[in-house]
């Protein structure tokens, strides 16, 4: 997908393409939480600013989709095809994360307490997007993948939840950082862990482009 030169290329060539598919499967996640979490939202409460919000974050979340596949090109099968298997990965700890987040909605009584959740759910992954998307640029120095970025969608996200929560009568959320009642840990923290070990396992999905590409190219 890139040209290098030198004995190391084809490790550097999987470890950016392995950096990209993380970025993608990343926003991707993102995408898709959105989405459930724009279903999600009651029709009593898509009034007045929650609806102005929830059409800025439908853009945003198109502007990325339109973004990706203009970034793939060609190969955006051939991306979509690795990032499901990444996205199959996280399957579980996303379910344990969204669970997390609503048991502790319910425990507090919170009216919505599904929406909510789900509403957190595309919060924090549009923050991980964000944060991938600037290790890239800043650590990596691959400025390329600035294109892909989720900044918009992290902020258009967070708004409308804050303006969810003024319109149910709750201004501050409640905090999800605490460890579970008469526990020394955090479910949410463990199972947002696993998604991010997940995202972030640069190794994992390096073996999964080289043994595609095995298959794809048997002979070379």
């Amino acid at each position: 997908m890139m040209k290098t030169n030198g004995p190391n290329d084809e490790k550097v060539k999987n470890l950016w393409s392995a950096i990209m598919f993380a970025l993608f499967a990343a926003n991707d996640v993102t995408y898709n939480a959105t989405s459930d979490f724009l279903n999600s939202i009651p029709a009593s409460l898509q009034r007045n600013e929650v609806k102005h919000r929830i059409n800025l974050v439908r853009k945003d979340a198109h502007t990325y989709w339109r973004n990706f596949r203009q970034v793939a090109g060609k190969s955006a099968e051939y991306c979509t095809d690795i990032i499901d298997e990444i996205e199959e990965d996280i399957e579980v700890p996303m379910f344990q994360l969204y669970n997390a987040l609503l048991f502790r909605l319910q425990k507090e009584k919170y009216p919505y307490a599904e929406a909510l959740a789900k509403g957190e759910v595309a919060r924090i992954m549009a923050k991980t997007a964000y944060n991938f998307a600037s290790d890239v640029i800043n650590v990596h120095h691959l400025s390329f993948f600035r294109h892909i970025a989720s900044t918009r969608l992290s902020a258009s996200v967070e708004q409308l939840e804050k303006q969810l929560y003024k319109v149910i009568g709750h201004i501050v959320p409640v905090s999800f950082n605490e460890p579970d009642a008469g526990q020394e840990f955090s479910s949410i923290q463990m199972a947002y862990d696993k998604v991010l070990h997940t995202l972030a396992n640069l190794e994992a999905i390096m073996a999964r482009i080289v043994e595609r590409e095995n298959k794809i190219y048997p002979y070379e």
